[in-house]
């Protein structure tokens, strides 16, 4: 079945396009089983479309009118998608501490490993948790505080995730993975064979999840072993999902395999 998804073209935002559509703003996205198949420009027939309904950033955006234009800012994360622009696992934090509130270390660390999946339960994960929270509080996205008597910190909602003028759009994400491994993954099998500059553009520039370059060098490293933060993520035991086949170009070799069972 082909879902029917209203988005926005370049230079125009969401909000815009979903309640005012028009030719120049807005385009119909075909999905067929998670894929995009293609893509229509509007029309006012479109109307009319089986099923059809908004990009789901539509239900998680809020535009803030500023000296350089529209800035979007991140209010929450929907089931399965994530934005571009925006550390994938900052914005899963945020989320969690602004729907739960008042997290701690431990708590959010739990979210990741047990509810999200997105790490496994390592030593390795806690201590990437505790850089990633450090870092979050760095920029002030989350505020910490302790009650008289406790040793450990609780953590709220500070300054807003967000992304550079001109928006965002959604990519996909599933529990389970490691959401940069899987979006690595998925690009990797596309291509085949796929240079490190191709990767490079891709997260740097294309989704803009990642500033530096050893981050990538340290996925591809990890994932060439067949594991992931301390974690077996290959089913062939002693080999890699991914293999570098000349210098700087790797080649998909076997899927991801998820941290720990899905919930019953």
């Amino acid at each position: 079945m082909i879902e029917y998804i209203m988005n926005n073209t370049p230079g125009h935002g969401i909000i815009e396009a979903v309640s005012n559509p028009s030719i120049d703003r807005t385009v119909v996205e075909m999905i067929q089983n998670g894929r995009k198949i293609g893509v229509l420009y509007w029309t006012r027939s479109m109307r009319f479309l089986p099923g059809l309904k908004p990009h789901p950033k539509y239900f998680l955006s809020d535009e803030l009118r500023t000296m350089e234009g529209k800035v979007t800012l991140h209010k929450t994360v929907t089931t399965g998608h994530l934005a571009t622009s925006i550390n994938p696992f900052h914005q899963i934090i945020f989320s969690d501490i602004s729907d739960m509130k008042n997290l701690t270390m431990d708590e959010v660390y739990q979210r990741l490993t047990k509810d999200h999946r997105i790490l496994p339960d390592t030593r390795t994960a806690r201590r990437v948790t505790q850089n990633i929270m450090d870092d979050m509080y760095s920029r002030r996205n989350i505020v910490r505080y302790r009650e008289a008597g406790e040793r450990e910190y609780h953590f709220v909602i500070g300054k807003k995730l967000v992304s550079p003028p001109g928006g965002y759009t959604i990519v996909e994400f599933k529990n389970g993975y490691d959401p940069i491994a899987w979006q690595l993954m998925d690009i990797m099998k596309s291509y085949g064979t796929i240079t490190r500059d191709k990767i490079i553009e891709y997260f740097v520039i294309n989704i803009g999840w990642l500033k530096k370059t050893q981050t990538i060098d340290n996925y591809l490293s990890q994932l060439s072993d067949g594991t992931l933060w301390g974690y077996p993520v290959c089913k062939e035991k002693g080999k890699g999902n991914i293999q570098e086949v000349r210098r700087n170009h790797w080649r998909y070799e076997y899927p991801l395999e998820p941290f720990g069972q899905e919930p019953v």
